[in-house]
């Protein structure tokens, strides 16, 4: 989002340093391939691997990718709307 312009360095570098104190939980990747896959037809693996645990865990993944957001509107947040 930095690159995109959606975000300034200083909110960016806070956020990084916030981050070590984040809770995080790892998910092994073989636990989400199967779900990942099914989503082929819609999304590139490498965004459907982001997709699914989000639908697993009831989440949103925060993207800048307008046509991912369409594609999965209810699984998706965009910043800002597209032009």
């Amino acid at each position: 989002m930095r690159r995109a312009g959606d975000l300034a360095v200083d909110d960016v570098e806070l956020a990084l340093g916030r981050l070590p104190a984040m809770p995080v939980t790892r998910h092994p990747l073989p636990s989400l391939l199967t779900g990942a896959w099914a989503r082929r037809a819609d999304v590139r693996l490498l965004d459907a691997l982001y997709i699914a645990p989000a639908e697993r865990l009831g989440l949103r993944v925060l993207t800048t990718d307008h046509e991912l957001a369409r594609v999965c509107p209810k699984l998706t947040e965009t910043p800002h709307p597209p032009n």
